[in-house]
């Protein structure tokens, strides 16, 4: 097997908009009922079921703390064995790739040396896995220098975040009278790469442009909170040619009901992050196409 994912690509080291809440609230009955039945089924026909966890990242991770305690209600709930630790499946954000469970190519090989193991225990075979696990890539330092002048800034207040870079947190007294915005590239010679909650509150602003050239690569939950903000319009396209550290992460949800205007050759059409997670929005290919690497 090749694998083709060494780093972390995500801006923040995590996806802020799917937080991991080990709370027993997020457990349905049905969910329960469902794997319990699924567990005397493959009893039946003399089959070993074992539970185990995905790996997490651990700055998703909401409390930590409660890890045990979800452990210990899953085990309440569950008619199998769980046969993992659900603190080691909680893995420092370098072992990541795209999202808050993908693996990077060392944290594939740590899970399945870690899954290996169990399974070894939980079978009464105490052997040392023999697979090696390479050590953690270093996080890959963000480039968040901006040395242009963006006219577009000025519409904008700002949040420095933790890598350096700008998160839009709100507009500017300007910015509440425009009826358009155009997300700047930087400001304050650094990049813009977050939109955050309630970006556009209190505005007058119903269609906002992602230019092509855009240094956005987050847009937090709520991001329309309070706002009339109707169409968005990305001119960004980003495609299999293109490095994934290029992508747009959406919210899970927009916090308002909004048109997303792309190319008809837009991978954001087909790309799980935007099919399955974000929510209050339809897409609109109207946007003329562009063909990547067009010559």
């Amino acid at each position: 097997i090749v694998w083709n994912r060494p780093e972390n690509v995500m801006q923040l080291y995590y996806d802020p908009n799917t937080a991991i809440d080990l709370s027993p609230s997020i457990v349905e009955e049905a969910f329960l009922r469902y794997v319990n039945e699924y567990v005397a089924e493959c009893e039946a026909k003399g089959a070993t079921v074992y539970f185990s966890w995905c790996p997490m990242n651990r700055l998703a991770v909401v409390d930590p703390d409660a890890a045990a305690d979800f452990q210990n209600f899953m085990k309440s709930k569950l008619s199998c064995e769980i046969i993992s630790d659900i603190s080691y499946y909680i893995m420092e954000e370098n072992y990541f790739f795209d999202t808050n469970y993908h693996l990077n190519d060392a944290g594939v090989l740590l899970r399945t040396r870690l899954l290996v193991e169990d399974l070894f225990v939980a079978n009464e075979q105490f052997v040392v896995s023999e697979i090696e696990v390479p050590a953690p890539p270093a996080l890959p330092m963000a480039d968040v220098k901006y040395f242009g002048v963006d006219e577009n800034a000025r519409y904008f207040t700002y949040e420095e975040l933790a890598n350096g870079a700008l998160m839009i947190t709100g507009l500017t007294e300007e910015g509440k009278a425009q009826t358009a915005l155009t997300v700047p590239l930087g400001a304050d010679y650094k990049k813009v790469t977050a939109l955050g909650t309630g970006a556009f509150a209190g505005g007058a602003c119903e269609t906002v442009n992602i230019p092509a050239d855009t240094n956005l690569r987050n847009i937090v939950d709520g991001v329309l909170n309070d706002s009339p903000v109707k169409d968005i319009y990305i001119y960004y396209v980003f495609d299999d040619s293109i490095d994934q550290s290029s992508t747009l992460k959406p919210p899970s949800d927009f916090g308002g009901s909004v048109r997303i205007h792309v190319t008809r050759n837009s991978i954001y059409l087909t790309h799980y992050d935007w099919n399955d997670l974000s929510g209050g929005f339809e897409f609109v290919s109207d946007i003329e196409p562009v063909i990547a690497n067009e010559e």
